[in-house]
């Protein structure tokens, strides 16, 4: 299968994916998993406290992009959710457009990543993935 062949489907999932980034409000976990993530990088810091919530590394790959912004730490003494609530929109308010569209950045180029594994693993002639 030729290359452009994967063009017009990256296009899509771009053209679908993208306006997203800055369009959409932030969903009701995505606060604390961004605090709990940077919270990681800053602090050390590694709390579980939801019993569905994500692995640390996860909510960590989430909020490397925070790294690059000024932002203020968010308090260790508070529990979860009201901490994440004071960190994304009150101590950074004027960043909070900014922390969600950097974190969901890094989703986006998993999914490119991802879309060009599955194209180079079925294409003719790419990588034996099984051993056959």
């Amino acid at each position: 299968m030729p290359l452009w062949f994967f063009l017009p489907f990256l296009l899509l999932f771009l053209g679908q994916a993208a306006p997203r980034i800055a369009g959409d409000s932030a969903l009701n976990d995505e606060a604390w998993e961004l605090t709990n993530g940077y919270a990681y990088w800053t602090q050390g810091e590694v709390r579980h406290e939801k019993p569905f919530s994500h692995p640390p590394f996860c909510m960590a790959l989430q909020a490397l992009p925070l790294l690059s912004l000024p932002l203020q730490a968010p308090p260790q003494y508070l529990d979860e959710q009201n901490r994440a609530h004071l960190f994304c929109f009150i101590l950074n308010q004027d960043q909070a457009g900014r922390m969600f569209g950097a974190a969901r950045c890094v989703t986006l180029l998993f999914g490119l990543a991802l879309g060009w594994l599955l194209f180079f693993a079925t294409r003719d002639g790419g990588p034996v993935l099984c051993g056959s």
